[in-house]
């Protein structure tokens, strides 16, 4: 999970708000209503932010950043991002039978939802 001065540092690699979350879409290979869900907003809401309609609520370019980490660790340990997202999606039972997926949703279960990958990543969790 990324430290804050990681996430300042990210965030001012992508001068404008938009670059980020379109780079995150990209890579992410959800679709815009799973990408809305994560980020808590609309699927119009989406729309609106990337084709620069709009301007980033505070919150959105934080919850952009954690979860283009996870993305990324998820992309190191499954070495696909349709293995990553099939995970993603599936109950289990270290979540009381919650997806990971149902867990990212709430910006401060991203880190439990990165741990699970880091234990999965060094055999702790099958």
């Amino acid at each position: 999970m990324a430290k804050d001065s990681q996430v300042f540092n990210f965030i001012s690699e992508f001068p404008e708000e938009q670059e980020s979350l379109l780079y995150l879409f990209e890579i992410s290979g959800w679709s815009k209503t799973d990408l809305s869900e994560l980020l808590n907003i609309s699927t119009s809401e989406l729309n609106n932010y990337l084709n620069k309609k709009r301007t980033f609520k505070s919150d959105i370019q934080e919850r952009v950043v954690y979860l283009i980490g996870l993305v990324n660790q998820g992309h190191r340990v499954f070495a696909s991002v349709e293995g990553f997202n099939k995970w993603l999606k599936k109950d289990n039972v270290y979540l009381d039978w919650n997806s990971p997926y149902e867990m990212a949703k709430r910006l401060s279960s991203i880190a439990l939802v990165c741990n699970m990958l880091n234990s999965l990543e060094f055999g702790d969790l099958s």
